[in-house]
């Protein structure tokens, strides 16, 4: 469990609200209409994604 506390730390992840941890890394300046969410939005992003040993994720 300490090289996960490493790891956290080092890539500077943060809890996710849904299990594990996460920092995003990328965000594009281009965006799109999002029907469903009924909103513009990024078209691109990109994180990090980390679950520990055990931990349960309800990441979509």
């Amino acid at each position: 469990m300490k090289d996960i506390h490493k790891i956290i730390k080092k890539y500077k992840l943060l809890p996710h609200p849904e299990g594990g941890y996460f920092k995003e890394i990328y965000r594009s300046e281009q965006t799109v209409n999002s029907k469903l969410a009924g909103e513009e939005r990024n078209a691109v992003t990109h994180i990090y994604f980390l679950l520990a040993n055990g931990q349960v994720s309800r990441f979509h």
